[in-house]
């Protein structure tokens, strides 16, 4: 089970047009450390990306 967050906002363009976007996080429950970000907007691409850790859980670091 994975723990979930997501947010929206609108932001005024140049063209005085509106632009909706969205992000969605999701966090493993085992550490609370992000696994990956899904971003959302208007008229453009979506983006997902995808967060991997080297852990060492003997010494108890969790790392990038």
């Amino acid at each position: 089970m994975q723990r979930e967050g997501s947010s929206k906002k609108k932001q005024l363009r140049a063209d005085k047009t509106w632009q909706t976007t969205s992000e969605t996080v999701k966090y493993d429950d085992t550490y609370g450390m992000e696994s990956w970000t899904r971003d959302q907007a208007e008229r453009l691409p979506d983006t997902c990306t995808l967060t991997a850790y080297a852990r060492n859980t003997a010494t108890y670091r969790s790392h990038l």
